[in-house]
């Protein structure tokens, strides 16, 4: 084989090597943007254990993301030594990232707001608990409680 067919092959297995990670790296993204939607659920829910299953689901696949993100720095993809046949798929692989990372933006955002809201929702209940339990009354003798056993 000569010099010039095996840089050729050896550039080619390079670009394949990139996109697979890039194609990769975009459906990982869809699937981050699919958890951060079921948890927005699981906390709707108050399903706590669902949540931290959705939790750890999230770490796996953004452990997954690291490890592509310093896959694609050591390999150096480079769009300027694709070949023709490559860079439809570049194109289209960079589109997909591009689409899923603006997806995961906006899902994110709408979970921001909704782990705010909670943690407001929270503190008024906390709030309400403490002043209740610092009136040193008791539950069983609070207003409503007594209609409520039929009193």
């Amino acid at each position: 084989m000569s010099t010039v067919t095996r840089s050729i092959c050896s550039s080619d297995a390079h670009s394949a090597a990139c996109l697979d990670l890039i194609e990769r790296r975009a459906e990982l993204l869809r699937l981050l943007c699919i958890e951060l939607g079921e948890s927005q659920k699981c906390i709707a829910a108050l399903d706590l254990g669902s949540l931290q299953h959705r939790i750890q689901r999230q770490e796996s696949l953004c452990i997954q993301l690291r490890f592509i993100a310093r896959e694609l720095e050591s390999i150096g993809p480079n769009a300027s030594t694709l070949r023709s046949e490559f860079r439809k798929r570049w194109a289209a692989s960079l589109i997909a990232v591009a689409e899923a990372t603006s997806e995961l933006d906006r899902v994110k955002r709408v979970q921001s707001v909704l782990l705010r809201k909670s943690r407001r929702s929270v503190n008024v209940l906390m709030n309400v608990f403490s002043t209740f339990c610092l009136d040193g009354r008791r539950w069983d003798n609070a207003p409503g409680q007594a209609a409520a056993r039929g009193a």
